[in-house]
């Protein structure tokens, strides 16, 4: 009853704060309005967009809606952003706003793409991917638990030393096997989940990315923004032909 009583009441506030959200585009401004006692209004100049990005989630998808999220030159985060859109307007509404930016955005449903990773591809990059990290961590936090429990549980875990005869190190290298393989699952899900379906099309002055399964990202690269690009590969990347290669665009603070 709680959890259903919370989606009606999360599902009321977006609708809510749907109905009362307007945006428009006057003269050379994009104009947003929300809010119904606090009334709100965000004026973004349309030549300080420097990115529009097209995301669906797994709600998104049931609903057959996107959100469309904006971002400006100097800005470190988005600026703005248009929660429940259908997808023909939101990409209409990106190209009305990346016009005259030699930014085109064709329907790359009937195009080849200039880089696919297939499954394959996706299954080298989980097995080259740098888990040690997350291991160490999540290691370190399992430990905890099962010291602390195995303080409070002594007379279970007494009863369970038959499966460790002999020497105490045969529970903590049973742990590390055991954290590894949940590491190597959970970072390869991951992995699977974020770069699905990552193909990457040709634009005359960039590039558009497409990937995701649950939570499909369309982005567009323009050339003329990125500041630099850098790469790199480890020790069992470079024996399977993958790099790792990252964007650097003005005005983010970061890379992409």
């Amino acid at each position: 009853e709680y959890i259903v009583g919370f989606l009606l009441l999360f599902f009321a506030i977006a609708a809510f704060r749907y109905y009362f959200s307007r945006f428009s585009i006057e003269v050379d401004q994009l104009i947003f309005k929300s809010g119904w006692l606090q009334k709100k209004t965000t004026a973004i100049p349309l030549a300080n967009i420097q990115s529009v990005e097209i995301t669906q989630g797994p709600a998104h998808q049931v609903l057959s809606l996107v959100k469309l999220t904006i971002g400006t030159a100097g800005s470190k985060k988005e600026e703005a952003s248009i929660d429940a859109l259908s997808k023909p307007m939101a990409e209409a509404l990106r190209e009305r706003l990346l016009q005259n930016r030699a930014e085109t955005f064709q329907n790359a449903e009937k195009e080849v793409p200039f880089i696919h990773l297939t499954d394959s591809d996706l299954f080298k990059l989980s097995l080259s991917a740098n888990h040690l990290k997350a291991f160490f961590l999540f290691l370190a936090f399992v430990s905890s638990l099962y010291d602390q429990f195995s303080e409070d549980n002594a007379s279970l875990f007494g009863s369970l030393r038959f499966l460790f005869p002999g020497n105490n190190i045969y529970p903590f290298l049973f742990l590390a096997v055991a954290v590894l393989l949940i590491t190597l699952l959970v970072s390869s899900a991951d992995i699977f989940l974020r770069f699905h379906e990552f193909s990457i099309f040709k634009r005359e002055n960039g590039f558009y990315i497409r990937a995701g399964l649950f939570h499909v990202k369309e982005r567009m690269v323009a050339m003329q923004k990125v500041q630099f690009i850098s790469w790199q590969a480890s020790w069992l990347g470079k024996r399977l032909g993958l790099w790792m290669v990252w964007y650097h665009v003005a005005g983010t603070g970061g890379a992409k």
